[in-house]
Protein backbone atom coordinates (compact mmCIF):
# COMPACT_ATOMS: atom_id res chain seq x y z
CA UNK A 1 0.00 0.00 0.00
CA UNK A 2 1.60 3.11 -0.94
CA UNK A 3 -0.42 6.02 0.68
CA UNK A 4 -3.08 5.64 4.09
CA UNK A 5 -4.46 9.03 4.79
CA UNK A 6 -6.46 9.48 7.89
CA UNK A 7 -9.12 12.97 8.75
CA UNK A 8 -10.58 13.51 11.88
CA UNK A 9 -13.52 16.06 11.96
CA UNK A 10 -14.72 16.95 15.14
CA UNK A 11 -12.60 15.31 17.51
CA UNK A 12 -9.06 15.72 17.71
CA UNK A 13 -6.46 13.16 16.69
CA UNK A 14 -5.34 10.69 19.38
CA UNK A 15 -2.32 7.89 18.94
CA UNK A 16 -4.61 5.49 20.23
CA UNK A 17 -6.84 5.75 17.19
CA UNK A 18 -4.12 6.27 14.65
CA UNK A 19 -2.19 3.35 15.62
CA UNK A 20 -5.89 1.24 15.34
CA UNK A 21 -6.58 2.65 11.92
CA UNK A 22 -3.00 1.93 10.67
CA UNK A 23 -2.97 -1.49 12.31
CA UNK A 24 -6.38 -2.21 10.81
CA UNK A 25 -5.36 -1.02 7.14
CA UNK A 26 -2.45 -3.05 6.87
CA UNK A 27 -4.62 -6.31 7.27
CA UNK A 28 -6.33 -4.75 4.67
CA UNK A 29 -3.17 -5.03 2.66
CA UNK A 30 -2.96 -8.52 3.89
CA UNK A 31 -6.06 -9.43 1.43
CA UNK A 32 -5.25 -8.08 -1.43
CA UNK A 33 -1.27 -6.64 -2.80
CA UNK A 34 -2.97 -4.98 -5.33
CA UNK A 35 -4.43 -2.30 -2.74
CA UNK A 36 -2.73 0.99 -3.21
CA UNK A 37 -4.97 3.26 -1.24
CA UNK A 38 -6.84 3.52 1.69
CA UNK A 39 -8.35 7.12 2.90
CA UNK A 40 -10.03 6.86 6.01
CA UNK A 41 -12.52 9.34 7.66
CA UNK A 42 -13.77 9.57 11.02
CA UNK A 43 -16.45 12.32 12.25
CA UNK A 44 -18.34 13.32 15.16
CA UNK A 45 -20.88 15.52 14.08
CA UNK A 46 -22.04 18.57 15.62
CA UNK A 47 -25.06 18.45 14.57
CA UNK A 48 -26.68 16.86 17.63
CA UNK A 49 -30.57 16.44 16.90
CA UNK A 50 -29.40 15.02 13.76
CA UNK A 51 -26.37 12.34 14.32
CA UNK A 52 -26.56 12.21 18.08
CA UNK A 53 -23.09 11.56 19.96
CA UNK A 54 -22.25 8.70 17.15
CA UNK A 55 -19.84 8.65 15.03
CA UNK A 56 -19.83 8.68 10.87
CA UNK A 57 -16.91 6.84 9.45
CA UNK A 58 -15.39 6.11 5.48
CA UNK A 59 -12.57 3.68 4.38
CA UNK A 60 -12.08 4.37 0.64
CA UNK A 61 -10.29 1.70 -0.96
CA UNK A 62 -8.18 2.05 -4.20
CA UNK A 63 -6.97 -0.95 -6.51
CA UNK A 64 -5.23 -0.74 -9.53
CA UNK A 65 -7.61 -0.08 -12.63
CA UNK A 66 -10.72 0.04 -10.52
CA UNK A 67 -13.50 2.34 -9.10
CA UNK A 68 -12.99 3.42 -5.67
CA UNK A 69 -14.53 1.02 -3.24
CA UNK A 70 -15.93 2.65 -0.41
CA UNK A 71 -17.39 0.92 3.11
CA UNK A 72 -19.18 3.44 5.24
CA UNK A 73 -20.71 3.34 8.89
CA UNK A 74 -23.00 5.54 10.80
CA UNK A 75 -24.36 4.75 14.08
CA UNK A 76 -27.82 4.14 14.47
CA UNK A 77 -30.12 4.64 17.22
CA UNK A 78 -28.88 2.54 19.69
CA UNK A 79 -25.15 3.11 19.12
CA UNK A 80 -24.66 6.31 19.20
CA UNK A 81 -22.90 6.14 22.75
CA UNK A 82 -20.29 3.51 20.80
CA UNK A 83 -17.02 4.52 21.27
CA UNK A 84 -14.47 5.63 18.57
CA UNK A 85 -12.78 2.57 18.72
CA UNK A 86 -15.37 0.34 18.27
CA UNK A 87 -16.86 1.88 15.39
CA UNK A 88 -13.12 1.76 13.59
CA UNK A 89 -12.95 -1.87 14.47
CA UNK A 90 -16.81 -2.42 13.13
CA UNK A 91 -15.89 -0.57 9.90
CA UNK A 92 -12.62 -2.46 8.99
CA UNK A 93 -13.94 -5.80 9.77
CA UNK A 94 -16.88 -4.98 7.11
CA UNK A 95 -13.56 -3.32 4.85
CA UNK A 96 -11.94 -6.45 4.95
CA UNK A 97 -14.85 -8.70 4.32
CA UNK A 98 -15.56 -6.54 1.28
CA UNK A 99 -11.92 -6.43 -0.43
CA UNK A 100 -11.38 -10.26 0.43
CA UNK A 101 -15.23 -10.58 -1.95
CA UNK A 102 -13.44 -8.69 -4.46
CA UNK A 103 -10.04 -10.41 -4.56
CA UNK A 104 -12.13 -13.87 -4.89
CA UNK A 105 -14.03 -12.61 -7.61
CA UNK A 106 -10.74 -11.28 -9.56
CA UNK A 107 -9.33 -15.18 -8.54
CA UNK A 108 -12.12 -17.11 -9.96
CA UNK A 109 -12.03 -14.78 -13.17
CA UNK A 110 -8.99 -15.07 -15.42
CA UNK A 111 -10.68 -16.65 -18.34
CA UNK A 112 -13.10 -13.53 -18.67
CA UNK A 113 -12.73 -11.86 -22.26
CA UNK A 114 -12.47 -8.32 -22.22
CA UNK A 115 -14.21 -5.18 -23.67
CA UNK A 116 -16.99 -7.82 -24.87
CA UNK A 117 -20.34 -6.62 -24.64
CA UNK A 118 -22.46 -9.23 -22.02
CA UNK A 119 -25.84 -10.10 -20.43
CA UNK A 120 -26.26 -11.68 -16.94
CA UNK A 121 -28.40 -10.47 -13.96
CA UNK A 122 -27.43 -9.11 -10.31
CA UNK A 123 -26.50 -11.70 -8.34
CA UNK A 124 -25.49 -9.79 -4.75
CA UNK A 125 -25.59 -6.51 -4.14
CA UNK A 126 -24.41 -4.39 -1.30
CA UNK A 127 -26.19 -1.19 -1.42
CA UNK A 128 -24.33 0.74 1.46
CA UNK A 129 -21.08 -0.05 -0.14
CA UNK A 130 -21.82 0.81 -3.44
CA UNK A 131 -20.65 -2.48 -5.27
CA UNK A 132 -22.69 -5.22 -6.64
CA UNK A 133 -21.61 -8.90 -8.38
CA UNK A 134 -23.56 -10.06 -11.57
CA UNK A 135 -24.08 -13.60 -12.49
CA UNK A 136 -22.98 -14.14 -16.51
CA UNK A 137 -24.78 -17.36 -18.21
CA UNK A 138 -20.93 -18.99 -17.75
CA UNK A 139 -21.76 -18.59 -13.97
CA UNK A 140 -18.84 -15.98 -13.93
CA UNK A 141 -19.85 -13.78 -10.89
CA UNK A 142 -17.94 -10.31 -12.02
CA UNK A 143 -17.81 -7.06 -9.39
CA UNK A 144 -19.00 -3.71 -10.29
CA UNK A 145 -19.30 -0.63 -8.70
CA UNK A 146 -21.89 1.88 -8.36
CA UNK A 147 -20.24 4.30 -10.55
CA UNK A 148 -20.27 1.29 -13.30
CA UNK A 149 -24.11 1.33 -13.56
CA UNK A 150 -25.51 4.22 -16.27
CA UNK A 151 -27.62 7.01 -15.79
CA UNK A 152 -27.23 7.08 -11.81
CA UNK A 153 -29.51 4.17 -11.48
CA UNK A 154 -27.39 1.48 -8.91
CA UNK A 155 -30.55 2.42 -6.23
CA UNK A 156 -32.84 1.16 -8.65
CA UNK A 157 -30.99 -2.47 -8.89
CA UNK A 158 -31.98 -5.94 -6.71
CA UNK A 159 -31.11 -9.15 -6.83
CA UNK A 160 -31.89 -11.05 -10.06
CA UNK A 161 -32.01 -7.82 -12.20
CA UNK A 162 -31.39 -8.59 -15.82
CA UNK A 163 -28.56 -6.39 -16.66
CA UNK A 164 -26.46 -5.77 -19.49
CA UNK A 165 -22.65 -4.78 -19.39
CA UNK A 166 -19.36 -4.50 -20.68
CA UNK A 167 -16.43 -6.43 -19.58
CA UNK A 168 -13.47 -4.29 -18.65
CA UNK A 169 -9.93 -5.94 -17.22
CA UNK A 170 -7.16 -8.04 -18.44
CA UNK A 171 -7.54 -11.41 -17.30
CA UNK A 172 -4.12 -11.17 -16.98
CA UNK A 173 -3.96 -8.30 -14.83
CA UNK A 174 -4.18 -8.21 -10.92
CA UNK A 175 -7.10 -6.39 -11.02
CA UNK A 176 -9.11 -8.95 -13.03
CA UNK A 177 -12.86 -8.87 -15.01
CA UNK A 178 -14.84 -6.16 -13.18
CA UNK A 179 -18.31 -4.65 -15.41
CA UNK A 180 -18.67 -0.77 -17.42
CA UNK A 181 -21.39 0.74 -18.59
CA UNK A 182 -24.23 -1.24 -16.99
CA UNK A 183 -27.87 -0.82 -17.80
CA UNK A 184 -30.95 -2.99 -16.59
CA UNK A 185 -32.77 -4.50 -18.89
CA UNK A 186 -35.53 -6.56 -16.53
CA UNK A 187 -36.74 -6.46 -13.26
CA UNK A 188 -36.27 -9.00 -10.35
CA UNK A 189 -39.43 -12.08 -11.35
CA UNK A 190 -38.96 -11.51 -15.19
CA UNK A 191 -38.26 -14.16 -17.39
CA UNK A 192 -34.49 -14.99 -17.33
CA UNK A 193 -35.31 -16.26 -21.26
CA UNK A 194 -34.55 -12.85 -22.36
CA UNK A 195 -31.19 -12.91 -21.03
CA UNK A 196 -28.74 -13.91 -23.68
CA UNK A 197 -26.34 -16.68 -23.19
CA UNK A 198 -24.11 -16.76 -26.05
CA UNK A 199 -20.93 -15.35 -24.21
Amino acid sequence: MDTLNITYRGLEKNDTLDSLIREKAAKLEQVHNGLTTVIVALEKPNDIARSGNGYRMRVDMRLAGRDPIVVKETASEGEKDEAAETVVRKIFDRAWRVLRDVKEQQDGKRKAHPHQQVQGFVSKIFPDDDYGFIMTPNEDEIYFHRHAVANDRFDDLDVGTGVSFTLGGEPEEEQGAHASTVHAIQTPGGSQGNVARDL
